[in-house]
């Protein structure tokens, strides 16, 4: 079964607006990523008792915290980075309990191309390691946006990295519309444009959560975000192929369009309609 979930924080800055437009689109979920300025990890204690009631008050759970845990600018070789990705997750771990949260979503850091893959793999694999440890402790599934960096640049990298770590509480975020715009590394360099069909065949066994986008590239080689089935991240054609091989877990619409409330609650009312067309 798809529950329907999103980055709210898209929909506006205050918890209020992001459930309320959660609460338009009949869903009760939101990943909750920021709030008073700062990513949910990082806010006060005081803060999250505030978000805490009106969570509850208003019966919206949240599935997944969208940390910036590893996030792909945060490079392994800098120790402040380094730092930041075990605090944050030392302070959303209580949270999460709290919340009854059973996902946070990272990344994986970012990848320095004046090393070999066998360099930043020394760096990034010791670290995820201890990350996804602290969530398995806490049966926590750290799930893995393919977003830049060592997790984006390639599938082959996320691959390498669930069969390093070898434990049911890593898996994939697979984001659709991450791929476009992105070089492919698991070819021959010149590296060719990713193709969003392919990165999620690669690793279609083990991703554990969705994020759906969609964007394009435009006449002058820029990026553009479009609502979902207007862009070139073949969404249709990955939620089909989700139902079809039984998916059963959240999908989560990570828009970036910037286009407010009424943007945010017609994204997932069309991804609604790809998903009731494919059925």
């Amino acid at each position: 079964m798809i529950i329907y979930t999103g980055f709210a924080d898209e929909a506006g800055s205050t918890l209020q607006e992001q459930i309320n437009a959660t609460k338009e689109l009949g869903w009760d979920c939101i990943d909750i990523r920021g709030l008073y300025g700062k990513n949910f990890t990082d806010i006060t204690d005081e803060e999250f008792e505030e978000a805490y009631k009106l969570l509850k008050t208003e019966n919206i759970r949240i599935p997944c915290f969208g940390s910036a845990i590893a996030n792909s600018c945060r490079k392994p070789w800098v120790q402040s980075d380094v730092d930041y990705n075990y605090e944050a997750l030392k302070r959303a771990v209580p949270r999460m309990k709290r919340l009854n949260t059973k996902f946070v979503r990272g990344m994986a850091l970012a990848y320095n191309n004046e090393l070999s893959l066998e360099e930043n793999e020394k760096m990034v694999f010791p670290i995820m390691k201890d990350l996804v440890k602290m969530c398995a402790d806490n049966a926590i599934t750290f799930v893995c946006e393919n977003c830049g960096g060592y997790a984006g640049n390639a599938y082959s990298h996320l691959i390498r990295l669930a069969n390093y770590l070898d434990t049911p509480y890593f898996k994939v975020a697979y984001d659709s519309g991450n791929p476009i715009g992105g070089t492919n590394m698991d070819a021959e360099p010149p590296y060719p444009p990713q193709d969003s069909w392919d990165f999620y065949q690669a690793v279609r066994e083990l991703i554990g959560y969705v994020h759906i986008k969609d964007q394009k590239i435009d006449e002058n080689g820029k990026v553009v975000r479009t609502f979902p089935g207007e862009g070139e991240a073949q969404v249709e054609r990955i939620v089909a192929d989700l139902i079809r091989t039984g998916y059963d877990g959240y999908m989560s619409i990570e828009p970036h369009m910037h286009n407010g409330f009424d943007g945010y609650v017609e994204y997932g009312r069309r991804l609604m309609k790809i998903v009731d067309s494919v059925k």
